[in-house]
């Protein structure tokens, strides 16, 4: 028969090197993937001084969508974001499309993958798709040489860079 003390401190001893088992393969793990695992970000430049480079920057909460992009529209961009994801799959969030200082409502998904150039710990997405659940803004698409006012409920955006 095991005494008292015997079996406490055999209790003791299991969840001691239990617990420093646990810790040590938390840490290394964590550590490993850490170093492995890019952080995502966007390319902003919302507000953007001209000689300053653009920031990388997780969860914003305004940007210009895309703004490194040749063309892009530096009076179009997202506002007062709340985040709900922010993965390696996708971001998703809540808050404002402003476009020439007309804010509408919109529900975002950030998705697609891109490595940032000169920046090898990071990824951006390359993909947004924009959720319009209440007014929707006017959208110009040509057709048979017409420009065409539309107002899409939905309306994806693919990046043509990554920096």
């Amino acid at each position: 028969m095991i005494s008292r003390k015997r079996a406490i401190g055999g209790v003791l001893a299991a969840v001691t090197a239990a617990g420093l088992g646990a810790g040590i393969a938390q840490a290394i793990p964590a550590g490993a993937a850490a170093a492995a695992a890019p952080k995502y970000v966007v390319v902003t430049c919302k507000r953007h001084v001209a000689h300053k480079p653009p920031r990388l920057v997780s969860r914003p909460a305004g940007w210009t969508i895309f703004c490194s992009d040749p063309g892009a529209d530096r009076h179009t961009f997202l506002d007062n974001m709340a985040w709900t994801t922010w993965t390696s799959h996708l971001a998703s969030g809540y808050g404002f499309l402003e476009e020439n200082q007309k804010p509408v409502r919109v529900v975002a998904t950030l998705w697609g993958s891109a490595a940032v150039n000169g920046h090898p710990d990071y990824r951006t997405y390359t993909k947004i798709t924009l959720m319009f659940p209440a007014k929707r803004p006017t959208v110009y698409k040509e057709v048979n040489g017409k420009r065409i006012a539309t107002h899409p409920q939905t309306q994806t955006i693919v990046s043509r860079s990554a920096t």
